[in-house]
């Protein structure tokens, strides 16, 4: 099995993002998934579907005393009706479908069945209001773990989509169960339902290196709050950055750039950018401590440079070193700040910002 770090962190980043109010967990077996959340610190609710005998016991028993912790033994799919589930010696391998002569090969032991189940299959689309009662569901991520009966699970969920805030699944490169669809197909099918793809996480492989199944994550671009989930790429601040630095900068003149040399920026608006540190024109690397920043910003300064960019990569520069951050607000214009860029112009005889 691959380590689960970064798929956790991922989903650490989403939510807090997008705030999920709720997790529905299907396909929770022991209850491995809730537990995680609760470790990594979601407080909200979490409603989990198990169907088979033993692994919901410990589910139940994983959930007791967790009041916004709702569990039911129920599988979802497509369609209201009872099924035979197959039970692995490996509980988390259970399935509705036959494992496949690969599983055999690659995963022996793990994929016998020890015995079968018949089950009650319930859909997201009739039980929501019974599942989620009293729970809120403004904002709900959807986690789906059931060995290959991911899209049927989405099949009986059409009607709640625009309510799920993400999604999570398994999708297989090299199938272990029978007729399950392959990972382009599943990717499509949920990228068609208005869900982009933010992540892809491998979750184990066999005995050649090859991905057996990977964790797959999703945002619902189409949600009514998608909007407010949004934040500025590195492409879009940097194309900020020189918009405001050529608003702030006088055509022609140079100023000292403090980027850390990120942003491969030679000039703006024909003023050339003094790489802060310089030495013979190139950057220098950052100053040994604030004494030194402040030398080098009065020797710019003696040859005429009357403005300095701080890029956003480099903003802890100003709590880095304080005397140059002092140096700044007491003999320098601040003219331009925002989250990309902050832009000072020296002041006459000591003005302050």
């Amino acid at each position: 099995m691959e380590s689960e770090e970064p798929t956790h962190e991922h989903l650490a980043e989403l939510f807090a993002r997008t705030e999920p109010d709720c997790v529905l967990d299907v396909g929770a077996n022991g209850g491995q998934y809730g537990e995680m959340l609760r470790n990594r610190g979601y407080r909200g609710w979490i409603v989990s579907f198990e169907p088979v005998r033993d692994a919901f016991a410990a589910l139940n028993q994983a959930a007791s005393g967790d009041p916004r912790w709702r569990v039911f033994q129920l599988a979802l799919g497509a369609r209201p009706e009872r099924r035979r589930i197959a039970v692995a010696a490996v509980s988390q391998l259970s399935s509705f479908r036959q494992f496949s002569d690969y599983a055999g090969e690659e995963l022996p032991g793990a994929s016998e069945v020890t015995h079968t189940e018949e089950v009650e299959v319930a859909t997201l689309n009739e039980g929501w209001g019974r599942f989620l009662d009293g729970v809120p569901d403004e904002r709900v991520f959807l986690k789906l773990d059931t060995q290959g009966w991911d899209l049927e699970v989405l099949d009986g969920a059409d009607a709640v989509l625009n309510g799920l805030v993400g999604i999570q699944l398994e999708a297989p490169l090299e199938p272990i169960y029978e007729g399950v669809p392959a990972f382009t197909q599943t990717i499509e099918r949920v990228r068609g339902l208005g869900f982009g793809l933010t992540g892809v996480f491998p979750v184990n492989r066999d005995s050649l290196l090859r991905l057996i199944e990977v964790d797959c994550v999703f945002v619902n671009s189409g949600h009514r709050e998608a909007t407010s989930w949004r934040e500025q790429t590195w492409t879009m601040l940097a194309a900020r950055f020189l918009k405001e630095v050529a608003a702030a900068v006088p055509d022609g003149a140079e100023f000292m750039l403090v980027d850390d040399a990120t942003l491969g920026i030679e000039q703006i608006g024909g003023g050339r950018a003094i790489p802060f540190l310089e030495e013979e024109g190139e950057y220098h690397g950052a100053p040994e401590d604030g004494e030194h920043a402040v030398a080098e910003l009065r020797k710019q300064t003696d040859r005429g440079v009357r403005h300095i960019a701080v890029a956003w990569p480099s903003f802890w520069w100003l709590d880095e070193y304080p005397e140059l951050a002092h140096e700044l607000r007491s003999s320098w214009r601040r003219i331009a700040d925002s989250d990309a860029a902050v832009v000072f112009e020296l002041g006459d005889a000591g003005v302050s910002e």
